[in-house]
Formats: C-alpha cells, sequence, structure tokens
C-alpha cells in the first residue's frame, strides 16, 4: 500500500495517510473525478480480531438493544407527560 502510495504522490497526487484503524491501515487520495478513494491493507492480527468480536458481537447487540429500549421508553413516558 505505501509503495502505491509513493508512486502517487511522484505522479503529483495528494494522498493522506496511512491512517491506523486497527484491522486496517488505509490511505485517502481523489481519482481523475475527484472521487474519494481509500486504499486498505489488513493489519497482520486482522483475523484475531475478527474472531475476537464475532465471539463478543451477540452480546454487544443484546446490551445496545437493552440502552435502545429504555430511551425509547423514556422518551415515550415524557412525551405522554
Amino acid at each position: 500500500m505505501m509503495e502505491i502510495a509513493d508512486r502517487l504522490k511522484a505522479a503529483g497526487v495528494e494522498v493522506e495517510g496511512p491512517v491506523d484503524k486497527g484491522f486496517v491501515k488505509s490511505i485517502f487520495f481523489k481519482d481523475p473525478n475527484h472521487l474519494h478513494i481509500e486504499l486498505s491493507a489488513p493489519a497482520p492480527d486482522q483475523d484475531e480480531q475478527f474472531a475476537r468480536e464475532k465471539s463478543r458481537a451477540k452480546s454487544v447487540l443484546a446490551d445496545w438493544t437493552k440502552k435502545t429500549a429504555a430511551k425509547k421508553e423514556a422518551l415515550r413516558k415524557a412525551s405522554a407527560a
């Protein structure tokens, strides 16, 4: 990815990054039509990161659902008052 970034810069293209997102590193640039492009390369431990997140996804979703339900109920009660 950084070789591509260097080639883009040599061609006069403005490149931002790399940005480390944990599971990937990305660079950003605009194509000739001025569309924003993100080029990413996986982190060496990306598969392990995804496996950890997958193992806890149901509990994270359940917690979020409870919090959202509580907020909706509070808003419903407030609007009924």
